[in-house]
């Protein structure tokens, strides 16, 4: 191998190396919050990694053919963040036919006490927010400003 191939393969092995890392950050952004069990265990990296790779080929699947998705083996927190997820990551679709699917709960809160309109917002995925928005997610919401609060 000449020395403009060795340049040409470094370039790409660093252009890879520099796209799987951004990949890697976006995926911890968007990894659901996971509870924590009374012995103090937390899931390490590779197990997180794990579980958005799950996450991406599900609701990839989901999207793709919904009749033959079951998802009658996961649980109702298995659910919940994999809804979280597709809230989080912009995937309206896949959570269109989740909600449709399960019935969750818009004003569903986790366990910080936001809900995926906080998340979506948050995340600026706007298409999430502006569907969510139109199920009725977040009407039941009110502001109330502590001027009007402290007169009363």
């Amino acid at each position: 191998m000449d020395r403009k191939e060795k340049n040409r393969a470094f370039a790409a092995a660093e252009m890879l190396t520099e796209m799987f890392t951004e990949v890697a950050r976006r995926f911890d952004d968007a990894i659901p919050a996971k509870h924590i069990s009374d012995d103090s265990e937390e899931l390490g990296l590779t197990g997180l990694h794990h579980i958005v790779r799950h996450y991406e080929h599900l609701l990839a699947w989901v999207v793709e053919d919904p009749e033959m998705v079951s998802l009658d083996c996961y649980g109702n927190g298995e659910i919940r963040d994999l809804i979280f997820y597709a809230a989080r990551t912009g995937r309206t679709e896949a959570l269109d036919l989740l909600v449709e699917r399960t019935g969750f709960d818009l004003t569903a809160r986790d366990n910080d006490g936001l809900s995926l309109l906080d998340y979506a917002q948050r995340d600026r995925q706007y298409d999430v927010v502006h569907y969510l928005i139109q199920r009725g997610a977040g009407q039941s919401e009110t502001l109330t400003s502590p001027r009007i609060d402290e007169a009363q």
